[in-house]
């Protein structure tokens, strides 16, 4: 790989006229006799002369800046959320969604039965799966939640489309 880079250095240092006249003569014969360089070469040339052809390149009008902020002018930058929600909301539903999760891991410890068969055997827990969402508190503390999470989208949609209508 660092053979074809140098190849491709040397063959666009020539093209550009960039390299000494003695390194010049030592790349006309390289090409001459080695068929790597010529074929790079070819594929160079073609390259270059794509790039040089007209029509390939377009350059922005004078305007372009000026246009671009013409064409931009007229639309409405958007508020960073923190400016149209409350963030005591936030903080309300967070507090309760925090409790309520550690309510959940509240019952989840307790429901564990501790106890052993036998005093030489290490403890394993047992976990009482079915006892877990029976509780009444813990199922209205989930459903407290997911009501106030529905409250918060309804009161950020309804000030979006105030806020749009004004």
């Amino acid at each position: 790989m660092a053979k074809e880079q140098t190849i491709q250095k040397d063959l666009q240092d020539y093209m550009d006229g960039l390299c000494s006249p003695q390194k010049a003569t030592e790349i006309e014969n390289k090409l001459m006799t080695n068929t790597d360089w010529q074929i790079e070469f070819e594929t160079l040339s073609e390259l270059d002369s794509l790039l040089k052809s007209p029509g390939q390149m377009m350059e922005p009008s004078v305007r372009f800046t000026k246009n671009v902020m013409e064409s931009i002018e007229g639309f409405h930058v958007a508020k960073p959320a923190s400016a149209y929600l409350n963030k005591w909301i936030f903080y309300i539903i967070s507090g309760l969604l925090g409790a309520s999760l550690i309510a959940i891991f509240g019952v989840s410890i307790a429901q564990i039965d501790w106890s052993t068969e036998t005093a030489s055997t290490f403890p394993l827990p047992t976990y009482n799966w079915d006892g877990l969402y029976s509780n009444k508190v813990l199922q209205a503390a989930i459903m407290a939640n997911i009501i106030l999470g529905f409250v918060l989208i309804e009161t950020a949609v309804s000030r979006k489309n105030k806020e749009r209508h004004t």
